[in-house]
This record gives C-alpha cells, sequence and structure tokens, in this order.
C-alpha cells in the first residue's frame, strides 16, 4: 500500500510538471498547433499562471526536476 501510495504522488508530481510545462510553452507561442486551441474560460487561463515554469522559475526548473528524478532513484531502487 505504501509503495501504492508513493507511485501514485510520485506520478502526479511528475504529470503536473511535464502536462504543466508543456502546456505553458505552448501558451507562450501562441498555440501553433493545429487543432490545439486556447483556453476560453477565465478560470482556466487564471491556472496559467500556476504552471510549473512560472510558478517555479527558469534555473529551479531543473533543480526540482533533478530531485524528484534522484528521489524516484533513490525510493525505488
Amino acid at each position: 500500500l505504501q509503495d501504492v501510495v508513493l507511485g501514485v504522488v510520485l506520478g502526479l508530481v511528475n504529470g503536473y510538471l511535464l502536462i504543466g510545462s508543456i502546456w505553458y510553452y505552448l501558451h507562450i507561442s501562441g498555440y501553433p498547433v493545429p487543432g490545439v486551441t486556447p483556453p476560453t474560460e477565465a478560470s482556466v487561463i487564471n491556472f496559467i499562471s500556476f504552471l510549473p515554469p512560472k510558478v517555479v522559475g527558469v534555473p529551479y526548473i531543473y533543480f526540482a526536476v533533478g530531485l524528484a528524478f534522484v528521489f524516484v532513484i533513490i525510493v525505488f531502487v
């Protein structure tokens, strides 16, 4: 049970970092991918300010991803 909970938590953090980063850079570049449209609701647009590259910042995002990677390696190996 402990491994499952840890896996779910780390998976959620990893998904937030990955999908949030993709969404942030799509927003910054103006959604250049065909079929991907920008959000129209204000609540969703406000959420963009909480995406990983905006929250963590450029130099610290690399340390956060590195620490998460090291944590996964230590816990699961």
